[in-house]
């Protein structure tokens, strides 16, 4: 008996399953779902769950708010009140798939490239992709924009991590930046993490000294939050070995003043959803209490510098 295949797309079925919360989907993109009610039971069909177990013949699957609440043997999986049932007999159910190395572009000569956005992002649905990142960007701000729109809820596509333009030096690739040295590798990343990139590709032409200057935008941040966490954690409880003197409080501050103008993009696309992280990004953007110079803190009831032992 020849057994086809049914992959299920989240955004064709039910509220995607990457978010707490699915957006409202525009009138665009509500044509493309099959599927959209709160409770879906799929009934006597073959689950392949990826791992690399043996496929689960005969089975029940009840999807409730956009997660899976039930897996089970059809013959003992209860269906819910009100749940729409769709017989898959002879079907099979795989997970979404996520791809991690995809592009929106295709070649259309030596070192040129044409995309076709609205097509592509279907077409990768179409094929029981859910989630993918870019391999690489010749579109600049045409992949960040159509990865905004999707999960908007105004576009159809798979979730997308997208890649920034290619990180790369002088080549003969005319939609490629060529980065002049490594204060433009870094000014480079900066610059596309502010507009929202999320991922980035080092290409084939790019020094060891830019991949270097480059990375280091992520580590400075990293270095700058765990300094801010320990000294703030210091003046609030007063563990003045840590803290010690209001100077050092301040060049803290200004140093992380700093790494805020230049990577302000980074933690909001990266963090955004760390509500716990955000927070403390929150005091560090608007360098609070003590890490605000003397001549800028007010006189009433805020946070006081600690004085040295």
């Amino acid at each position: 008996m020849t057994t086809t295949t049914f992959c299920v797309p989240a955004l064709l079925l039910v509220p995607t399953l990457l978010t707490a919360q699915r957006p409202t989907l525009s009138a665009a993109v509500k044509p493309y779902v099959a599927v959209e009610t709160p409770v879906v039971a799929l009934t006597h069909v073959r689950v392949i769950d990826g791992t690399g177990a043996a496929p689960k013949e005969d089975q029940t699957l009840i999807i409730r708010d956009g997660n899976i609440a039930v897996l089970g043997a059809a013959r003992s999986t209860k269906v819910p009140d009100g749940a729409q049932v769709m017989d898959l007999t002879g079907k099979s159910v795989i997970p979404g798939l996520v791809m991690m190395h995809e592009h929106l572009y295709y070649p259309t000569g030596p070192g040129v490239y044409g995309a076709d956005y609205v097509s592509f992002s279907r077409l990768y649905l179409a094929g029981g992709v859910t989630s993918m990142r870019t391999g690489g960007n010749v579109g600049g701000y045409a992949d960040l924009n159509l990865a905004a729109a999707i999960k908007a809820g105004n576009q159809v596509g798979p979730w997308i991590d997208a890649t920034a333009p290619y990180v790369n030096g002088p080549s003969q690739f005319t939609q490629m930046y060529g980065l002049k040295d490594s204060a433009d590798a870094r000014r480079f990343v900066a610059f596309w993490a502010d507009a929202g990139a999320t991922s980035f590709k080092a290409y084939m032409n790019i020094t060891r000294a830019e991949l270097a200057a480059a990375t280091k935008v992520p580590d400075d941040l990293a270095r700058a939050l765990s300094e801010f966490e320990r000294t703030l954690e210091a003046s609030r409880t007063g563990r003045l070995e840590h803290a010690g003197a209001s100077a050092d409080l301040e060049a803290i501050g200004a140093a992380i003043g700093e790494q805020v103008k230049l990577l302000d993009g980074v933690v909001q696309y990266q963090f955004g959803d760390d509500a716990e992280l955000m927070g403390a990004w929150a005091s560090a953007r608007n360098v609070l209490g003590p890490f605000k110079p003397k001549d800028q803190q007010s006189g009433g009831g805020g946070s006081q510098t600690p004085k040295a032992a």
